[in-house]
């Protein structure tokens, strides 16, 4: 897991493409993002979608994928109950099981601060901010 710097760095760096506050039906992407791809949200949380993750990355000349957690809220779950920053970086030279082992952590070994449990909205982007995904 990530300290607090850099979860703040993701967090900034999502800002930067989304409107965190904002949720579908409403424009998530800041304006000047061209285009929209919409998945199952529960998908990005699965090994399986790596390789896309990774595709779309590498498609905008990023080296790092970034997932942040956006609800439930850092301060008020996260922080409090598991000690814990809800965003990750990783590589796209990552495999699946480096991908699986960061959403699947089990704080403590407690599997309800599991990324994959306990994630109720996520945005996924690239260091570019040039595409992303919000859900």
């Amino acid at each position: 897991m990530i300290d607090r710097d850099d979860y703040l760095n993701v967090r900034s760096r999502s800002a930067a493409t989304f409107e965190l506050d904002a949720r579908l039906p409403d424009q998530v992407f800041k304006e000047g993002m061209k285009g929209s791809l919409f998945c199952e949200f529960d998908a990005v949380l699965t090994p399986e979608f790596w390789p896309a993750l990774c595709a779309m990355a590498r498609w905008h000349d990023d080296s790092q994928v970034e997932l942040l957690v956006l609800e439930p809220d850092c301060d008020a779950f996260y922080l409090p109950e598991y000690r814990m920053y809800p965003a990750l970086s990783l590589s796209v030279e990552a495999d699946v099981d480096d991908y699986w082992a960061a959403i699947g952590h089990e704080p403590d070994g407690d599997i309800m601060g599991s990324i994959t449990i306990s994630a109720n909205v996520i945005a996924v982007t690239g260091p570019s901010g040039r595409w992303g995904g919000l859900g």
